[in-house]
């Protein structure tokens, strides 16, 4: 073979080489393009282009590699979009159709917004957090100091736990502060989970002693056992009236000597009773001193009411004079007493 050839045959060997070495780096960073999907406001178009470029710049993508990368990276709607416009045949067409179908129409006000209601997620780190965030406030020209408070705010926890991210006005300083909260908020959980598992075995073991402190016996009233393992009862059937063993309430001597001396004691009170009636009996019961009964006071000489009215008319027997019919009738009126004149 000519020396010609052996050039030629190397030269094919090294392109090859060349191309799949090429293919292997472009397979690797592609990986690399964040993928578009136009439905994320803090993604724009713009953004992604520059993203693309960038990469391109740096691994040494041709034309056709940028517009390989560019379509794969599409999804969502940007990938509908494309599949519903003409075919692009280079990465400068794709560049400026994309950019006119979805333009940039985020304002500062727009980013103070989003920054303002933007939480940071239960699968996100604190670290990705403050990225996205930092990448908001710079494509706004936000302040630092003012997109670290839209970030520190952004934190769901108590204010207690947040107070070491106060106070941080540089992204440096914040990253390290959110270093110390994370560890801080991992050993937070551990020890929860520690007071959790012995608060659990305390309230089982207090369950289990409640439980046998409540259980009664029904042999001799005591708790704590049952009445199949009662340790009295060797001794028989306790009273609950006198709390002594051998018998039960109904045939407790104590209550039978207590039924005796109470008959005994209503036998006494009801002889005493009759023969205080009895005495009460033979003698006139006067009204009680400083009660408002009263005797009705003894009348001597009680005319009639036909006598009486006989005498106002002037009715009276004409034996009787005058004085006599005036004195009848003011004892008539008044109850005064008769004044009896002797004979003699």
């Amino acid at each position: 073979m000519s020396k010609k050839a052996d050039k030629e045959v190397h030269e094919a060997a090294a392109t090859t080489a060349t191309v799949a070495a090429r293919g292997d780096v472009l397979h690797l960073t592609e990986q690399l393009i964040r993928k578009y999907s136009a439905q994320d406001d803090t993604h724009t178009a713009s953004m992604w282009i520059n993203d693309v470029e960038e990469n391109g710049e740096i691994f040494g993508w041709t034309p056709a590699q940028l517009l390989l990368v560019a379509r794969r990276s599409l999804t969502g709607t940007a990938s509908l979009w494309l599949r519903s416009e003409k075919v692009f045949k280079s990465w400068e067409e794709l560049k400026v159709a994309i950019g006119k179908e979805f333009p940039d129409t985020l304002d500062v006000k727009k980013i103070h917004e989003l920054m303002s209601s933007r939480r940071k997620r239960k699968d996100e780190t604190c670290i990705d957090y403050m990225l996205v965030m930092k990448e908001l406030g710079k494509r706004g020209k936000i302040p630092d100091y003012v997109a670290i408070k839209y970030i520190v705010d952004g934190i769901v926890d108590d204010e207690r736990n947040k107070i070491m991210l106060y106070g941080v006005s540089t992204y440096a300083d914040l990253k390290e502060k959110l270093k110390l909260y994370a560890t801080f908020k991992i050993n937070s959980a551990k020890n929860s989970q520690r007071g959790k598992s012995y608060n659990n075995n305390m309230s089982s073991s207090g369950d289990r002693r409640n439980e046998n402190q409540m259980r009664r016996c029904y042999s001799c009233g005591e708790k704590g056992h049952a009445s199949e393992e009662c340790p009295h009862r060797s001794q028989g059937k306790k009273c609950f009236r006198c709390n002594e063993f051998g018998h039960i309430a109904p045939d407790c001597p104590v209550k039978k000597m207590a039924d005796l001396k109470l008959t005994a004691a209503s036998s006494s009170s009801s002889a005493g009773n009759r023969q205080t009636s009895g005495k009460m009996g033979g003698h006139e019961q006067h009204p009680k001193v400083g009660t408002t009964e009263q005797r009705r006071p003894m009348k001597t000489n009680e005319m009639s009411k036909e006598v009486f009215f006989n005498l106002m008319r002037g009715g009276a027997t004409s034996s009787a004079n005058d004085n006599e019919v005036q004195s009848e009738v003011y004892i008539a009126t008044t109850g005064a007493p008769r004044c009896e004149h002797n004979s003699e």
